[in-house]
């Protein structure tokens, strides 16, 4: 299905199931995930993050970590044994910063490499 944000432009196939997650092909793809906080994703192909080191990207606070409400991210992620590279993570003044703030289940098979984090 194609699914329109006000926030960015984003298509995603699949229905957010086990039998049939989103499938999630580029860093719109990531942050379609916030989105849906209980559903199931994988992801399709390695995806270049390092957009989100531009020092206009979120205010050069770079990546907004899933998971920002209370109950956090409760769905699946499977990393499909693919690659996440050059995710930038400036918040120095928040906790429990990182790819995910807050997770209540498990993430699998995906590498996250040459990130930059800082936070508290």
């Amino acid at each position: 299905s194609n699914i329109e944000s006000d926030f960015f432009p984003v298509s995603v196939a699949g229905a957010g199931s086990v039998e049939n997650p989103y499938l999630i092909h580029n860093l719109y793809g990531l942050m379609y995930i916030e989105t849906h906080l209980d559903a199931c994703f994988r992801i399709e192909n390695d995806i270049d993050a390092s957009d989100t080191a531009d020092p206009t990207y979120n205010g050069g606070e770079g990546w907004l970590p899933i998971g920002q409400t209370e109950t956090g991210f409760s769905g699946k992620i499977d990393g499909n044994d693919k690659t996440i590279s050059g995710l930038y993570i400036n918040r120095p003044n928040e906790d429990f910063v990182g790819f995910i703030k807050s997770i209540r289940t498990a993430v699998r098979q995906v590498l996250i490499k040459d990130l930059h984090l800082t936070g508290v």
